[in-house]
């Protein structure tokens, strides 16, 4: 074999390998197509151990984070989105790698019959790429405002969190998780699962909870499945699927320092439910007011306010 052979053969895998495609197919092709011969199988070993070294090395703390993932949902019960990755590729792992056998001894003895193994991967790659336009036509291109549930917040807070942990430029003890409006029920209900340094809550809309899952029924009975609500669509099923995290239930056991913001004149979250949060903090929230605020701080000297108050808060937790 001849050193410009390999060069190109290594430059094929590195290209194929991370691609929805078959590298070792292309293995097959490239010296068939340029009438180089059988490639020696301890070659084509050598490349395939080359490629799962430098991934393994390159993705290392990716898969050392799905490892402890997986570990702990199955032993600690800690659910994570690591955990359920890891547990997913074992999953279809083990169904892949034995209808990988199967078809292996399936298509060598047809290539070893009728001598026709570069039809057949040829055949392989033509149904492959057929699979991956009908699933990309089908898959939708984008995510919608009402596809979003309250679930999938959740999982997003703790993909940002857990990603953000993992990054050079981030002191993975030191991350501030805050939230306005929904994003402050959201990131409280979120606070006792990624746990983060401090916690910031603009007012939360804690009071969305109450009486959801009624609503939605009530819509449901007259026909209706959707809700404009200040020009945002919200589906009925975002109130069924709500409605499994009540609110202060849900944000208890979170034991770090919280900083609690309210405006006075604020119509959609009352300082009662402001109270409760404060409660359930222990002694560790601190509850401020800025006067004339309404929900959104919509005001010159109220968004000054609310910086004043942020910054005065973080100063001491550097």
């Amino acid at each position: 074999m001849e050193i410009y052979q390999a060069i190109v053969l290594g430059i094929v895998q590195g290209l194929t390998e991370l691609l929805p495609i078959s590298s070792s197919a292309h293995l097959k092709l490239i010296p068939w197509m340029l009438k180089w011969g059988e490639i020696p199988e301890s070659f084509d070993i050598a490349l395939h151990l080359g490629t799962l070294f430098a991934i393994t090395l390159f993705f290392f703390k990716d898969w050392i984070a799905l490892i402890k993932g997986g570990y702990k949902q199955v032993v600690k019960k800690e659910k994570s989105t690591e955990g359920k990755i890891f547990w997913y590729i074992v999953a279809v792992t083990i169904p892949t790698g034995i209808v990988s056998l199967i078809l292996d001894k399936f298509s060598g003895y047809i290539c070893d019959k009728f001598g026709i193994e570069t039809i057949m991967i040829a055949i392989a790659l033509i149904v492959l790429g057929i699979v991956l336009y009908v699933v990309d036509k089908k898959a939708p291109s984008e995510v919608k405002f009402e596809d979003m549930t309250f679930t999938g917040i959740l999982e997003d807070i703790e993909d940002i969190i857990n990603w953000t942990k993992q990054q050079d430029f981030a002191n993975p003890d030191k991350i501030i998780l805050s939230g306005q409006s929904m994003g402050g029920y959201a990131a409280a209900t979120a606070a006792p699962i990624v746990n983060p340094h401090a916690l910031i809550l603009m007012c939360p809309g804690a009071g969305m909870w109450f009486g959801c899952k009624d609503r939605a029924e009530a819509m449901e009975a007259q026909g209706i499945t959707k809700a404009d609500i200040e020009g945002l669509c919200f589906p009925t099923s975002f109130n069924h699927d709500l409605y499994q995290y009540e609110p202060f239930s849900s944000a208890a056991g979170y034991t770090g320092a919280v900083l609690l913001i309210r405006g006075t004149a604020d119509d959609l979250v009352d300082d009662a439910t402001c109270h409760r949060y404060e409660a359930l903090y222990n002694g560790k929230c601190s509850y401020k007011t800025i006067e004339g605020a309404n929900h959104n701080f919509a005001s010159g000297s109220a968004r000054a306010e609310l910086d004043r108050l942020i910054l005065e808060f973080l100063t001491p937790l550097k």
